[in-house]
């Protein structure tokens, strides 16, 4: 086995282990299609989907969903800055996801049909 051959090499022997403990050594010995760990750029979107049940009627969800302030409320790092008029709203959310984090702020205006 390869690992036990590197954990015998002393660093007198520094050739050897550099060839078969490098990390281009190690990405080689991976089999074709398995996964490394590490993302590759497709260029196509990712798409993140979730599905729940309210427990609620209609139009008492419907209500919720179509109040800014109350929407902004139940999430976490969003916030309503300035209700610029009776549809129009200005404020920001800020996202984390693993390591990264991100901050937005804009204007959202309601067309409700």
């Amino acid at each position: 086995m390869w690992i036990s051959s590197c954990r015998r090499t002393t660093w007198s022997r520094w050739s050897r282990w550099r060839r078969c403990c490098s990390k281009a050594s190690l990405r080689r010995r991976v089999p074709h299609g398995k996964s490394t760990g590490t993302p590759t750029p497709t260029g196509e979107p990712v798409r993140i989907e979730e599905q729940f049940t309210v427990a609620a009627p209609a139009e008492e969800v419907w209500a919720f969903l179509t109040d800014p302030e109350r929407v902004a409320a139940a999430l976490p790092g969003a916030e309503i800055n300035e209700q610029i008029d009776e549809n129009t709203y200005s404020g920001g959310m800020a996202v984390k996801v693993g390591p990264l984090a991100a901050a937005y702020t804009g204007t959202v205006a309601f067309e409700l049909d």
